[in-house]
């Protein structure tokens, strides 16, 4: 959604008290004669706050990220990348013995021989138990917040804000809002007072329309996110599965004493690998697809609007006060209800400018890996993509070599721990950022779903004092 399009709202609450008590003068013409005009300026303004009530609803429905689920994600990828790189480490540790000490001393026939060392088929195997294991289990956590989303995305639906009812909803709140605006001005032709209610009708146009741009941005936003985080969790499933795949192979090949078959282990490996890196392009690519897509399928509910903004608004929102006090200098009687109210709009317009834009910061980055960023995707994927291809290269070309085989097989796995020690680092590092951000947040009450929850209250607040006017209190 658009920064600018959120702050819009900051006139929104106590520019509506102008409007509902009167319109903004009660002057020579005779109060019974617009009486109709201040009804239908109150019924338009309860429709643009249900629009906003709705907007906020929308946005918590699809906006669902969990206290924990940052936690979650980030023990399963952390238990995945430690243990992994466990294994490879212990892998490393054996093939630079081998390496340093090319030959050893073993008893033959009773007698102390010169003998060539090299891998132990039986130590080499025990070390890709840890990596199956662990790849599993971050398996296992995309898998579990995969599942997750698809049940808060259910609950949204049931619960009326899924894709199709939100457009609908927010149809017919528009077309409502075009038939008020109809009868006003109908009215204001036939009463004679056209001239007297252009403005606030602007106002009012503008409250209208910023709300129908919020719901169709973060509607947009909102699809898109879905789409991309649905993603990652589905090619990080994918890539560690890929991932077990490959080291079940080398299990196989070693225990089957079948070197060259450690060549098709590579190739899963480095699947796996370019999955790693090309995921967080993949996965932003899909989601603008899907935010296009669905700017296409919900065009429709702004087509007819022209964009608003905060410039637009104060203009508006100054002509009609510099209205109000021209007629004060003539002499003419204002509201004083109205004058009040307007008072207390310069009063708190900055402040609530400040407030609602506190609800742009989305706390969404919490639920991020390492591997979900596009530069250390790139980092960490070329490292075991090139621990793939020395096993291509020691499977195919080098299988009746063990020697050589093993010397080319622990340089791709010191390059592979490599990648997996930064992953770890950066882990916990984004961990740490996004716990001391939220906390802050929170201690400041500028959490986004603190600031909804007092605008929704204003909102509240707001309706109630309208209804009130429609029963004369």
């Amino acid at each position: 959604m658009r920064l600018e399009a959120r702050i819009l709202h900051a006139s929104f609450l106590v520019v509506c008290l102008i409007l509902c008590i009167k319109p903004a003068w009660a002057v020579e013409n005779d109060p019974q004669i617009l009486s109709e005009i201040e009804e239908l300026n109150r019924q338009i303004l309860l429709k643009a706050i249900a629009m906003e009530k709705y907007n906020i609803a929308f946005r918590r429905a699809n906006n669902v990220q969990g206290r924990w689920r940052g936690w979650r994600y980030f023990v399963s990828q952390e238990t995945d990348v430690s243990t992994v790189n466990a294994g490879v480490i212990s892998q490393i540790a054996m093939r630079a013995d081998i390496i340093e000490h090319p030959n050893r001393w073993t008893i033959a026939s009773g007698r102390p021989v010169l003998d060539v060392h090299k891998p132990k088929n039986a130590l080499i195997e025990t070390s890709f138990y840890p990596q199956i294991v662990g790849q599993s289990i971050g398996a296992l956590g995309a898998a579990i917040e995969l599942s997750i989303n698809e049940h808060h995305h259910k609950q949204a639906v049931k619960a009326g804000y899924g894709a199709n009812d939100a457009v609908r909803y927010m149809t017919g709140l528009k077309k409502d809002v075009a038939r008020l605006f109809a009868s006003r001005d109908a009215a204001a032709m036939r009463l004679g007072i056209k001239d007297l209610t252009d403005l606030e009708g602007a106002v009012l146009d503008d409250l209208v329309a910023i709300a129908l741009f919020e719901f169709y941005d973060f509607y947009c936003a909102a699809s898109r996110f879905r789409v991309m985080q649905n993603s990652l969790y589905s090619l990080d499933f994918s890539k560690k599965m890929v991932g077990v795949a490959g080291n079940i192979v080398n299990v196989y090949s070693l225990h089957a004493k079948r070197p060259h078959v450690g060549g098709t282990a590579g190739v899963l490996t480095f699947s796996s690998g370019a999955l790693i890196a090309s995921a967080p392009i993949l996965a932003r690519g899909a989601g603008k697809l899907a935010e296009i897509r669905c700017r296409k399928d919900v065009k429709a509910l702004i087509a007819d609007l022209e964009p608003r903004n905060h410039y637009r608004l104060e203009t508006h929102r100054k002509q009609l006060a510099d209205s109000v006090e021209e007629r004060r200098r003539a002499g003419l009687q204002v509201s004083q209800k109205s004058l009040d109210a307007f008072d207390c709009y310069q009063e708190e317009s900055l402040r609530r400018k400040e407030q609602l834009a506190l609800a742009t910061r989305e706390i969404r980055a919490g639920t991020r890996s390492a591997q979900d960023n596009v530069i250390a995707g790139l980092l960490i994927g070329s490292t075991k993509m090139a621990l793939g291809v020395t096993n291509m290269v020691a499977g195919w070309d080098h299988a009746h070599d063990p020697i050589k085989a093993n010397r080319i097989l622990a340089g791709g796995n010191i390059t592979y721990s490599a990648g997996l020690s930064y992953a770890m680092g950066d882990n916990l590092r984004l961990r740490m950022r996004d716990e001391f951000k939220r906390r802050e947040l929170l201690s400041r009450g500028e959490m986004p779903l603190q600031v909804l929850e007092k605008r929704a209250q204003s909102l509240d607040d707001l309706e109630l004092q309208l209804r009130r006017y429609d029963r004369g209190l």
